[in-house]
């Protein structure tokens, strides 16, 4: 089954993906990266609450073993 649509139609459809592309970004934006080792989900918090985000999403991201180069991310 073949779904047919107009010009109309797929420009709509783009334009909302472009919109939904935005939002997503400009929200993940919003949040910062700093480093932190050894980073912990605890320790992480306290150092978003630290740079004043209220009730943060704080998250570790370990990009080597050892806990070398690891990131506090916080939303």
């Amino acid at each position: 089954m073949a779904v047919v649509m107009n010009k109309d139609t797929k420009a709509l459809c783009l334009a909302t993906l472009l919109v939904m592309a935005m939002l997503f970004a400009s929200g993940h934006a919003q949040g910062g990266c700093s480093p932190l080792a050894p980073c912990d989900e605890i320790l992480c918090a306290a150092s978003c609450q630290r740079q004043g985000f209220k009730n943060p999403r704080a998250t570790c991201s370990f990009p080597r073993i050892g806990h070398t180069g690891d990131k506090c991310c916080c939303q």
